[in-house]
């Protein structure tokens, strides 16, 4: 079990809908600093393994309560979350499969992680 205010990733993953042949990742990087070479730890391993990296979205925020942000990153590839290689990634991970883009008007992905963490 890892609190919101520890540095952790929280991940999920769903069908692109654009592509269904791709998968949509989700990240959350919570950290005091290093998320950006945390994530590009995370697309050189998927490019290691010959598949490309579409990044379709970065968002920044603090975490209420400490002094460590968070950095949404979305992005699709080919890679599927089996060949990712977990204990290459340091941090604690947290699975959330509450990380998916949203259709229902007036929600989106970005205002849950706010919502966890802000």
């Amino acid at each position: 079990m890892v609190r919101k205010n520890e540095r952790h990733i929280r991940w999920g993953w769903q069908r692109s809908p654009d592509d269904n042949m791709r998968v949509r990742y989700h990240f959350v990087i919570v950290d005091n600093k290093g998320r950006e070479r945390i994530r590009d730890g995370i697309f050189n391993q998927i490019q290691k393994a010959g598949m490309a990296v579409e990044l379709l979205r970065e968002t920044e925020g603090s975490v209420r309560d400490s002094r460590l942000k968070y950095l949404l990153v979305t992005f699709d590839t080919y890679l599927a979350p089996r060949e990712i290689d977990w204990t290459k990634i340091r941090l604690p991970k947290v699975p959330d499969d509450r990380l998916y883009e949203r259709k229902k008007k007036g929600t989106s992905l970005e205002a849950y992680v706010m919502g966890l963490y802000s």
